[in-house]
């Protein structure tokens, strides 16, 4: 279950730094997300910056679109979850019928559903870049996230 994007505060994009381990293959990618007029973005670049998905929410829809260069699954869902818990206030995941729970561990966050630890955060600053790593534990899926520009719409 995915929050509304009306939890997510407004108006602002960023542009990241992607290094991913899925399933014992390591990818280098960036991303693009922005939040404007209750409708999350987020796209997916390759190295050589073209787009592999794009992923848009409004409210409680979402629309994922692949480029047709991409063969393997990648849990898009799991991407927009990982945004949400880097974004939205620990409030936010009280909807009706979630499970979901934020539970703070000295400098991690866990996102728990029924009990069960679904992705861990660590947030560092390194050499003044903010540095985010994402562990999902059920997907074998770890993104180290380095935001390279952030500004408000």
């Amino acid at each position: 279950m995915i929050p509304n994007t009306a939890s997510l505060p407004c108006c602002w994009q960023v542009y990241e730094k992607l290094e991913i381990d899925y399933q014992g293959e390591q990818l280098a990618l960036s991303s693009a997300i922005a939040i404007n007029d209750n409708e999350l973005t987020v796209v997916i670049l390759d190295p050589l910056g073209r787009r592999i998905f794009s992923v848009i929410q409004q409210g409680d829809h979402v629309q994922v679109d692949k480029s047709d260069s991409i063969n393997k699954e990648f849990p898009v869902e799991w991407l927009l979850i990982g945004v949400y818990l880097r974004y939205m206030s620990e409030d936010g995941w009280f909807f009706k019928d979630s499970h979901w729970r934020v539970k703070k561990d000295g400098e991690y966050v866990r996102l728990v559903q029924n009990n069960k630890t679904k992705i861990i955060l660590h947030e560092s600053v390194i050499q003044s870049d903010r540095v985010i790593q994402l562990e999902y534990p059920d997907l074998n899926l770890n993104i180290k996230i380095t935001t390279l520009q952030n500004q408000l719409l």
